[in-house]
């Protein structure tokens, strides 16, 4: 079975196993730099997500889990040197 999914591999590159997912907020990327330019918290740009942008945020206990908007939001922060309100590391 193994030596097939390699051959099957090998004649069928461009269907092979992509990595990484992209992110589902990848499509709102300059939307979302001009907010965090704003100063909007991450709150504030869920709340931007969830009723002008239709984005669907799984539920937890009747409150939204922003996790992952979160983490995007920090990594987008750093790439474009925007600082953040509150977010300053002290070293």
């Amino acid at each position: 079975m193994k030596k097939a999914l390699q051959d099957w591999m090998k004649q069928n590159p461009d269907k092979g196993a992509k990595r990484g997912k992209s992110n589902q907020f990848e499509a709102y990327k300059e939307e979302l730099k001009v907010l965090l330019q704003a100063g909007y918290t991450t709150q504030k740009i869920a709340l931007y997500l969830e009723e002008v942008e239709k984005v669907k945020f799984k539920k937890k206990d009747g409150k939204n889990v922003i996790t992952s908007l979160s983490s995007y939001l920090r990594e987008l922060a750093k790439v474009h040197g925007i600082s953040r309100k509150g977010r300053n590391p002290t070293s």
